[in-house]
């Protein structure tokens, strides 16, 4: 049973249709890239499957379950976490703070337990710091931990919106361009925390334009053009197929 299916998923903006019967499945323990020329509709299935958007129609099942239109919340507590294309930190808040923001969906006290600090909220707590700080640690952030993530650098900002996503504990990972902006350097370390999360069992889609890092480490490939699914398989087969190459190059007179 794949981790996560949508079947006919369709999405309609007024008379846009954004996204248009689109089928695709991710299986456990796979890395999928989802890519596609600018305004393909990549980043509107990532926002219909995790509650962002309801689906116009067609369904989207997690994990045998049924969650079309399911809000953002609860798409977290059933276990999809996701990035963002641009950047959602809160500045202001250290990066330890950002990655505990992450882990609420996961405590159990009470606003009365949180209020009056008893015993058990004070152990929720400890345990909560101390799994913020090793997923910092995780991520290469360890240094960073009391900065503000206003200041982190460009790609330490990128690995802190994965570490506060890893926070919630999930069982499918969605990252929208993790490598966008990103040097080479940087984009070569990020693959290598994509693996190593990948390694730890967890399940990744990702959007991603820096096609170095979709043929690095993807699995299988799902190439869609002004909403709908053109191609899908290995890189190497979704590299020359004709259909995407005319996506993206556009085809001659």
């Amino acid at each position: 049973m794949p981790v996560l299916e949508t079947r006919s998923l369709t999405k309609v903006f007024g008379g846009l249709t954004a996204v248009n019967n689109v089928d695709l499945h991710v299986d456990q323990d796979e890395i999928v890239a989802l890519i596609g020329p600018n305004g393909a509709g990549k980043t509107t299935v990532f926002n219909a499957v995790t509650g962002v958007y309801p689906p116009s129609s067609g369904s989207v099942v997690f994990q045998g379950r049924e969650i079309s239109g399911f809000p953002p919340h609860k798409a977290t507590q059933l276990g999809i976490a996701r990035t963002f294309q641009n950047i959602r930190l809160f500045g202001e808040m250290s990066a330890l703070e950002n990655v505990l923001v992450g882990q609420h969906c996961r405590t159990k006290y009470t606003v009365v337990g949180a209020v009056f600090r008893g015993p058990r909220s004070r152990r929720e707590e400890r345990g909560a710091i101390a799994r913020a700080e090793e997923l910092l640690e995780y991520v290469g952030l360890s240094s960073y931990q009391d900065e503000a993530a206003r200041n982190l650098p460009y790609g330490s900002q990128r690995r802190l919106e994965i570490a506060r996503a890893l926070a919630t504990q999930p069982s499918l990972l969605f990252l929208d361009e993790p490598a966008a902006g990103m040097n080479p350097q940087e984009s070569g370390a990020l693959m290598d925390l994509i693996r190593q999360i990948r390694a730890g069992g967890m399940t990744i889609m990702m959007i991603e334009h820096d096609m170095k890092v979709v043929m690095g480490i993807s699995d299988r490939v799902i190439v869609l053009d002004h909403g709908e699914k053109i191609s899908e398989g290995t890189p190497e087969y979704v590299r020359g197929d004709p259909k995407v190459i005319e996506a993206y190059l556009g085809k001659s007179a």
